[in-house]
This record gives C-alpha cells, structure tokens and sequence, in this order.
C-alpha cells in the first residue's frame, strides 16, 4: 500500500531506508517508520509530499526543518540524523520515538499534576534550549510532543521553526509565512501555526520571538490540567480572534485543587501582551518540592487559626459576654478558615497523587 507520499509505502526503499508503516503527517510532509539496513535501526523518515516537489518555497522550508531541528543537541528534542534525496524524492532521516504523541494522553479532565509536571519541566527545558540556539518553534502543541515508553518527552515538527537574530527579532529571508494548515502564504492574512496554541501575536501575523513559545507552552500546560483548550471558536476565524482578545477562563474554576501558584504560571504564560508573559523559558520555573513546602506552610497556619477560633466560639463566657455582631463576625471567620483548610489538603493531595 502506498502512503500519502507517492512511490513512498510499506515495502518501498529510500536509499538504505526500507519503509515499514505510515506514522503521520507533519507541517512539512508525510512521516513513516523506516529500518535503516546499514546500521539495523529503525528511524522515522519525513517525506515531502509528492504534489510539492516542484514547490521551490516548500522544499526550502523542508531543508531549514532539518537544519533548524539538527542543530538542537537535547534529550528533549529529537535527534535529526541527516537529509538526503533519493529518487527524487527529498526526505528528512530522524530518531524514531516509540511512544505515544502528548494529544492521545490528555484525558477530558485533565492530568493528574504529578504527570503534568514530569512532562512540563523537560519540555520547559527543551525550548529554553531552543531558544538559546535561536530557534523559535511557533507550532508547539500536544501533538508535537512525543511521549516514549518510558515517560521521555521529546519535541518533534520544527516544520514552522523560525531564527532569531541576535537583536531578538525573527528573521523572515529564511522563512515563509505558512498559514494555520500548513499551506504557503500567498496573501496578507495568512497566518503560521495551530490556531489555538499559537500566541495573539502570531494570530494577527506580527513578528514573533521566543515570547511567542512561552504563551503556546502555556496554552499547552492549561490543556493539560483542565483536559480542554483555553481558546476555542466554532471556526478559526474565531478562534484567532479568541486568542488575540478573550481573557482564558481561570483553570481553578475547571479542576479543583490546583495550587494557585501553578494558576498564576499558567495564566503569566497566556498574557496577550508579551512583555507581561515570562520573557525567557528559563523563567518559567516549575518546583513541585518547593511548592508542596509553601502549602504546608500555610495549612498549618491555617488549622492554627481554625483551632483558635472553635476554641473561641466554644468558650460559653465569649458567647453571652461579647455582642452578637462580633460572634456571628468568628464564626464566619471559622468558616472561611475551614474552607481554605479543605482546599489546601485538596491542593496537597493533588500535587502527591
């Protein structure tokens, strides 16, 4: 049977690769799984696609993905092992990730913040070191994110990576503008990325820069601990205008029990305004022991003030002595103590489970 990618199947060759199976589809072409006959492994091939051979723009943009991705050197970025072409046909050779893509492991009510952490911190990583080699991914998603067998997080897609120069802006010679399915740009407008993970200023087509990853690693992380997408529209037209001007709904009145720190992260992640996000990956710090520390903290605060005020309220001399303003005022005060109490034994087990 032959793939997306014509002449390109199970059973077909290219050069010493022998495709086994379709895997996918990226921004840039077709992705099988491949054994390399020289050295027995089995690698990942990126094909692209057949009706864009001719595409001089395309094939351009191909290239730079391998360049772009190549020049990464992170566990948390997967490995490219070289570009070749074979009859005809340019493709990209890389590590192949037996796992499963982040998108399929999302359930609709969110991650346990166990899990959410464990796959955050090295992604956090992965484009901070992107972006000090000057790379700016602008299609991150659950979909390009690749979760192996053994909770390793890889990076994938860099079909829409853009290069940073020195002074902080996106150099656009390199590049061509792609629009939110993947196609060329061909008029004002177009845009680059997946709607509802891409930043207002890639939304409205304005020049981008690491800040941009930072605001789509927060849409990313939102999904993940609420299991639904901070911006949506029943089109893309309106999801772009979600995400250039709709505040997301607060992930706290989705799942219970998230530690508000990790709220606020979250929501400085998605501001609209780029010098209100986080200015570097490397600010975005996520410290679950420190935090577990912080909530501790103040529990024991808190069931301070609980057992201070039961012991008020259960003092008969306090009762018939002090004005019934002043009572009803403790017991109000119990009661908003024991609520935060709950919350924050529910915000602990949270960040245990």
């Amino acid at each position: 049977m032959t793939g997306p990618s014509s002449g390109v199947g199970p059973g077909s060759r290219l050069g010493p690769y022998e495709i086994r199976s379709h895997l996918g589809s990226g921004a840039m072409g077709e992705v099988y799984l491949a054994r390399d006959s020289r050295l027995g492994r089995d690698v990942a091939v990126k094909v692209l696609p057949a009706d864009r051979l001719t595409d001089v723009d395309r094939r351009r943009r191909f290239v730079q993905e391998a360049r772009a991705a190549s020049a990464l050197n992170h566990p948390g970025i997967v490995t490219i092992h070289e570009i070749d072409t074979a009859e005809g046909i340019d493709f990209i050779v890389m590590e192949y990730v037996a796992g499963q893509p982040l998108a399929a492991l999302i359930p609709s009510h969110g991650m346990r913040l166990t899990d959410v952490l464990a796959l955050a911190i090295p992604m956090a990583e992965a484009l901070s070191r992107a972006h000090a080699a000057g790379i700016v991914h602008r299609d991150l998603k659950p979909a390009n994110v690749m979760v192996g067998r053994e909770g390793v997080v890889k990076i994938l897609d860099f079909g829409l990576a853009k290069l940073v120069s020195p002074d902080g802006d996106v150099d656009e010679r390199d590049t061509t503008t792609m629009d939110a399915v993947g196609e060329p740009a061909s008029r004002a407008g177009r845009i680059a990325g997946t709607p509802a993970y891409m930043s207002p200023e890639q939304a409205t087509g304005a020049k981008v820069d690491a800040r941009s990853d930072v605001f789509s690693f927060g849409a990313l992380l939102y999904e993940m601990v609420t299991g639904r997408r901070p911006f949506v529209g029943a089109t893309t037209e309106e999801t772009l205008a979600a995400v250039a001007r709709d505040p997301p709904r607060a992930p706290s009145a989705l799942v219970t029990g998230l530690p508000h720190d990790f709220e606020k992260l979250i929501l400085r992640c998605l501001q609209k305004d780029p010098d209100r996000r986080f200015q570097s990956m490397l600010d975005v710090k996520v410290d679950p022991a420190a935090e577990r520390e912080r909530l501790s903290k103040e529990r024991t605060a808190t069931e301070r003030d609980v057992i201070g005020a039961k012991a008020k309220l259960g003092n008969e001399g306090f009762v018939s002595r002090a004005p019934a303003a002043v009572v009803e005022q403790e017991r109000a005060r119990l009661a908003a103590s024991e609520a935060k109490l709950s919350k924050l034994d529910e915000q602990l087990r949270r960040l245990a489970s």
